[in-house]
C-alpha cells in the first residue's frame, strides 16, 4: 500500500486541513485497516472534524507515554485508490482555535500538495504492517553474552543481558528467540540497559532494540525486526541440578564505580549535576568516566581479596605514571585532566597489565602470564591453589575466580563484573573468547591505601592527595593563596566555566580537553594558588563576594579584569552574539535559514517549559541553542553547534528529534544559575504628543508621537537620532528612508506595531548596523515588511518574516516565532556613533 497525505492549509497555524489518500495494490479488499496519524503533545484536547466522507471513524488516541495519535478506521478497503482522488479530509485543532503547532507533529505532511508518507503508520486486525514509527535508533550493542557464549544456571537463577547504551535512546527491548523455530520465549521493553529473563537449557537467538521514545511508546507494539544472523547473537543455555566438582574462592564481587571525593574537573560545566566530587558507590549504573574501568575494577577486587584496602580512583590515578600512555603533553594538564580520563581514553592496553598487577600487589608477587584461554588444567590449577585469575578478551576484564564440573564432565567457570556494574555469572569455559589471563602468586603484603586520599586537614572540602599531588595547594590552610575563597570553590569557579567540545556527541565521550580560564592571567597560578586571578588589581574574594564561585548579581567576575575598577554596562540590545532571543517560547518555523556572518546563528530561550522552550522547523538551520527548557528538532533540523540546557539537576528535559535531523554535538545540561546572558531593565518611557498625519514626514532626533500611521503611497524619512512613538502603523505600500545609515538611530516604542512598509534603502546590512527599535509595552509586534535593525522587545511578542522574507539584524521579545522559509540575517547593532548604554552602580 501507500499512503499519500497533504495539508490544504499550510499558513493557517490554528488548523491542520489534513488529506490522506490510500493506494492498495494487493488486488485485494484488506479488512479492518487503521491508519494512525502521531502528533506531538498538545497543550489543549484535540478536536477532530471528519469531513469526508461523512461517515469517516476517527478519534484522538493519548497513550500512557509516547506520542498521541489520530486514529482512522477503515472497516472496509478496496483495491486501488481510497477514498478517491480527494482522499479522505479532517480537521486538527483546538477548540479555542489557538496555534495549533501543527509543524512540531511527527506525521505532518508539511505540504499543499499529495506527497508519499511512511509517518503514517499502517495496521490491519491490530497488527503493524507498514510505515515507520517515532523512533529510529540503532539497536544496542551487547556488553555481555556475544555470539557463541555458554551460559551455566544454577536452579532459580537467570540469564543476565547487558547492552551498551545508544545516544538519544530513552527505551530498550529485549528479544530473545528459539534459535530452533525463531519463536519468541521472552521480550521485555525497558528503560535499562539489562534484563534478566527466566530461560531453559537450549540454544537462543538475542539483540536489542532502541527508540527515543519512553515506555509505553507506540514504537514497540509491533514485532521484533526481522531474523537476520548479522544482528542477533548466538547462545547456549545449560540448566544443570548437580555438579561433581566444585571450587570457589572468596573474591569480592565490585563494580566500575568512582569511590574516592578526589574531583574529576574533566566534568567541566557538567561538574555539578555529575557529581565530579563525590563518590559513586550508591549509582546505579556506570557513567562515561567508569565505562572503561573493567581493568581497575580486576585489579582492586585482587588487591581486597589478598587483604589490601586500595580504592579504584586511586589504580586509575597511577594510570598517568606509565610511560607513553598521557594524553596530554603538559605535566599539569596529565594530573588534573589525566586523572579521571573518559570513555575509551580511560582504558588500559593488555601490554601494561602485568605492571599494573606488581603495583596493586606491591612489587611481592610472581606473576604467570598466557596470552590464550586458560585450559581446564591452568583453571583447576590456580583455583585449586587459592589463586584467582584476571582474565581479559578484546575490550573487557574480569576476575576468574571458581569453577564446577558438570555430571556430563562440562566445566563452567565463575566471572566477576561481566557488564561493569558488578555482576557475577558463570560461563562456560569453552565457549568463552578470553585473550589471556594472570596467576598471581603473592609472597607478602600488598599494597595498602594512600591515607592522603581520604583526608582533608584543613577542611576545605579537597582532600590531600588532590591538593598536595595534583593541584599544589597547601593541605593545612583551606585559602593556600589568602584572596577569602577556599581552594576547592577556586577550582570549581574555573571548572564550570569550561564548555564541553562541539566534538562530543550526546553522550560526552572526552570531557573537556583544557583549563581556560585557570590562569587567566598567564602568570602561572592557576586560580586557587592566585589572589587575582584576572590580574585586574582586585582580590578575588572582593569579586565574588558571596565567596560560592559563581558570577552573580552586583560582583564583578574573577576572570575578568577589565571589571575590577569600571562600571559593569548592559546594553539595551540583544545579548551576546545571539540573533534570536526569547524570553519565553522561541518557535523558528520549517525552512527558516538563520545566517551570522559565515556561519548559522546562535538563538536563545529562557523558557523553562519542559517539554519544549525551543522548536526548530522542518530542515531550519540554526547553530548554537541555549536554553533554560525542553528542545524539539523537527524532521531535517539542522543544529550545527552546541545545545546547553540550563536547569535544576533534578529536573527532566526533554530533548526531542524527529527523523533525518543533523544533529552530532553535545547535550549539554548546566545549573540554573549559571544562565550567561543578562537582559537591561528597560528605562520609564518619555510623555508623548499627537501629530497629524502626512503624506511625506521627517522623523527627526528628540520626536514624540502617540500615534504615528503612514498610509499606503506614503514616506516616512528617518534621521539620525532617538525618538519617542506610542503607536506605530505603516500600511502595506509605505515606504521608509534611512536619511543617515548606519548611524546610531533608536525608535522607542510603547503601544501597537504593525510594519509592512519597504524600506528603500539598498544595503539593508548598513541600515540594520545603526537602527535600533525598543519596544516598552507589551502589545505583539509583528513585522511583514522589509525589516533591517534589531528588535529589543523583553515584554512583547515577535512574529517575523510573514510576508517579506528577508530580515537583517538581532532580534530579542518576550516569545519569537519566525515564519516559514525565512532568511535571517544576524547583523549587531555597531552603529558609527557611540551606543547609548544603561548604567549599573
Amino acid at each position: 500500500m501507500t499512503v499519500e497525505s497533504r495539508d490544504e492549509q499550510p499558513s493557517n497555524e490554528a488548523q491542520t486541513a489534513l488529506r490522506i489518500r490510500l493506494f492498495n495494490d494487493s488486488g485485494d479488499s484488506l479488512r479492518n485497516v487503521e491508519l494512525r496519524y502521531f502528533l506531538s503533545k498538545k497543550k489543549l484536547p484535540v478536536q477532530v472534524e471528519r469531513h469526508h466522507p461523512s461517515n469517516l471513524l476517527a478519534e484522538i488516541v493519548k497513550p500512557d507515554s509516547g506520542n498521541p495519535f489520530m486514529k482512522i478506521l477503515i472497516p472496509t478497503l478496496p483495491p486501488g485508490i481510497f477514498p478517491d482522488s480527494g482522499g479522505l479530509s479532517l480537521g486538527l485543532h483546538f477548540s479555542d482555535w489557538s496555534n495549533f503547532a501543527k509543524n512540531a507533529d511527527y506525521s505532518y505532511p508539511a505540504s499543499e500538495n499529495f506527497s508519499t508518507t511512511e509517518k503514517i503508520a499502517i495496521h490491519i486486525n491490530g497488527e503493524f504492517v507498514q510505515g515507520i514509527l517515532p523512533g529510529t535508533l540503532p539497536d544496542a550493542a551487547p556488553i555481555s553474552l556475544p555470539s557463541g557464549s555458554g551460559v551455566s544456571l544454577s536452579p532459580g537463577e537467570k540469564v543476565h543481558f547487558a547492552w551498551r547504551e545508544v545516544d538519544g535512546a530513552k527505551s530498550y527491548r529485549l528479544n530473545v528467540l528459539s534459535a530452533a523455530d525463531s519463536a519468541t520465549v521472552f521480550q521485555k521493553i525497558t528503560e535499562k540497559n539489562q534484563a534478566d529473563a527466566a530461560l531453559d537449557s537450549g540454544e537462543y537467538l538475542w539483540r536489542v532494540e532502541s527508540s527515543e521514545y519512553g515506555l509505553g511508546s507506540a514504537v514497540w507494539e509491533g514485532d521484533a525486526k526481522p531474523l537476520d544472523d548479522l544482528f542477533w547473537q548466538r547462545i547456549s543455555v545449560f540448566t544443570d541440578t548437580a555438579w561433581i566438582l566444585e571450587n570457589k574462592l572468596d573474591v569480592t564481587p565490585l563494580a566500575a564505580r568512582k569511590d574516592t571525593r578526589l574531583l574529576d574537573v574533566k566534568w567541566g560545566e557538567m561538574a555539578v549535576v555529575r557529581k565530579w566530587d563525590e563518590p559513586h558507590l550508591e549509582h546505579s549504573h556506570y557513567d562515561e568516566e567508569e565505562s572503561f574501568r573493567c581493568w581497575a575494577v580486576g585489579a582492586q577486587e585482587l588487591n581486597h581479596y589478598y587483604g589490601g584496602n586500595i580504592a579504584q580512583d586511586e589504580i586509575k590515578l597511577k594510570f598517568k605514571d606509565y610511560p607513553n600512555l598521557s594524553v596530554f603533553s603538559d605535566s599539569i594538564k596529565a594530573k588534573i585532566l589525566g586523572a579521571f580520563l573518559h570513555d575509551a581514553q580511560g582504558g588500559l592496553d593488555d601490554t601494561y597489565f602485568s605492571s599494573l598487577l606488581l603495583w596493586v600487589l606491591n612489587e611481592n608477587a610472581s606473576l604467570i602470564r598466557k596470552d590464550s584461554l586458560p585450559s581446564e588444567t591452568d583453571v583447576k590449577t590456580w583455583i585449586n591453589a587459592g589463586i584467582p585469575l584476571y582474565v581479559w578478551n578484546h575490550t573487557h576484564v574480569m576476575i576468574l575466580d571458581a569453577y564446577r564440573i558438570s555430571l556430563s564432565g562440562r566445566m563452567d567457570v565463575r566471572l566477576l563484573n561481566t557488564d561493569n556494574d558488578g555482576t557475577v555469572e558463570w560461563r562456560v569455559l569453552k565457549s568463552l573468547a578470553l585473550e589471556g589471563f594472570i596467576a598471581a602468586n603473592v609472597n607478602g603484603s600488598v599494597r595498602m591505601s594512600d591515607a592522603r586520599i581520604h583526608t582533608d586537614s584543613d577542611g576545605d572540602a579537597m582532600m590531600d592527595y588532590d591538593e598536595i599531588e595534583r593541584f599544589g595547594t597547601n593541605p593545612e590552610n583551606p585559602d593556600s593563596d589568602g584572596d577569602g575563597i577556599n581552594d576547592k570553590t577556586e577550582v570549581f569557579s574555573y571548572t564550570i566555566r569550561e564548555n564541553i567540545p562541539d566534538t562530543n556527541r550526546t553522550v560526552w565521550k572526552y570531557g573537556i580537553t583544557q583549563l581556560t580560564y585557570a590562569d587567566i592571567d598567564g602568570d602561572s597560578l592557576r586560580a586557587e594558588l592566585d589572589w587575582d586571578s584576572d590580574g585586574g588589581g582586585k582580590a578575588d574574594g572582593a569579586e565574588d563576594k558571596n565567596k560560592n564561585g559563581l558570577k552573580e548579581d552586583e560582583e564583578s567576575d574573577v576572570y575578568d579584569a577589565d571589571d575590577d575598577f569600571t562600571p559593569i554596562e548592559i546594553g539595551l540590545d540583544v545579548p551576546g552574539i545571539l540573533t534570536l532571543y526569547a524570553r519565553e517560547h522561541l518557535s523558528v518555523n520549517d525552512g527558516v535559514r538563520c545566517h551570522q556572518n559565515s556561519k548559522n546563528c546562535d538563538i536563545a530561550s529562557e523558557s523553562k517549559d519542559s517539554a519544549y522552550a525551543v522548536s526548530i522547523g522542518r530542515s531550519a538551520y540554526v547553530r548554537r541553542i541555549t536554553s533554560k527548557g525542553g528542545i524539539f528538532l523537527r524532521d531535517y533540523a539542522v543544529v550545527t553547534g552546541n545545545v546547553r540546557v540550563y536547569s535544576l539537576p533534578e529536573k527532566v528535559l526533554n530533548l526531542e528529534k524527529q527523523n533525518n535531523v543533523i544533529f552530532d554535538k553535545a547535550f549539554i545540561l548546566q545549573l540554573e544559575t549559571l544562565w550567561p546572558y543578562q537582559i537591561a531593565e528597560l528605562p520609564t518611557m518619555q510623555n508623548v504628543k499627537e501629530i497629524a498625519y502626512n503624506e511625506s514626514y521627517t522623523l527627526k532626533d528628540g520626536d514624540h508621537f502617540q500615534t504615528l500611521k503612514v498610509h499606503s503611497g506614503g514616506t516616512l524619512l528617518v534621521e539620525a537620532g532617538e525618538m519617542y512613538i506610542g503607536n506605530i502603523q505603516l500600511e502595506s505600500g509605505s515606504k521608509v528612508l534611512f536619511i543617515h545609515p548606519g548611524m546610531q538611530t533608536i525608535l522607542h516604542l510603547n503601544g501597537s506595531v504593525i510594519w509592512r512598509a519597504r524600506t528603500l534603502n539598498d544595503d539593508l546590512g548598513k541600515v540594520a548596523k545603526g537602527f535600533k527599535l525598543i519596544q516598552h509595552g507589551t502589545e505583539t509586534m509583528t513585522v511583514e515588511g522589509m525589516w533591517a535593525g534589531t528588535i529589543f522587545a523583553p515584554n512583547a511578542d515577535l512574529i517575523l518574516g510573514q510576508s517579506n522574507k528577508s530580515l537583517y539584524g538581532r532580534f530579542l521579545g518576550k516569545n519569537v516565532t519566525v515564519h516559514q522559509y525565512a532568511q535571517v540575517y544576524g547583523i549587531p547593532f555597531a552603529p558609527e556613533m557611540n551606543t547609548v548604554v544603561a548604567r549599573r552602580k
